[in-house]
């Protein structure tokens, strides 16, 4: 049988810092379409909170790959070198090493009600 998540499914999400300069990402459930939903990565400066919303930021990679740079298959790893679209631009770049806050939000295209932040971490990524 198949595996596709119905319409209307939310997506979940977690994020971990690997203590590597790594993070790893897992996601379920992220649907093109107006009942669907969708995950993205956020990458900010560590000193700006996380939140329900993108900007400003540093880098976002997207679960669907529709609009941003893609995130891969889940569980995604994302470190130094690891493309994300930057701000600004729609054209992905290599993630620089840095310390990052990052976080999943997780979107909701038929109820806003129901976008939330996953995980709030301040991380090293690659080797600053």
């Amino acid at each position: 049988m198949g595996g596709a998540t119905p319409a209307g499914v939310l997506a979940t999400a977690s994020v971990v810092d690997n203590g590597n300069g790594s993070i790893t990402v897992t996601y379920a459930g992220a649907v093109a379409g107006p009942q669907g939903s969708d995950a993205y990565v956020v990458f900010r400066d560590p000193s700006v909170p996380c939140s329900l919303n993108f900007s400003p930021y540093v880098y976002v990679m997207d679960a669907l790959g529709d609009t941003m740079a893609p995130l891969a298959s889940s569980p995604a790893v994302a470190t130094a070198g690891t493309l994300a679209a930057p701000a600004g631009s729609p054209n992905p770049v290599p993630i620089v090493d840095g310390i990052y806050r990052v976080w999943v939000l997780v979107l909701s295209y038929a109820n806003l009600q129901n976008d939330s932040v996953v995980g709030d971490l301040v991380v090293t990524i690659g080797n600053p």
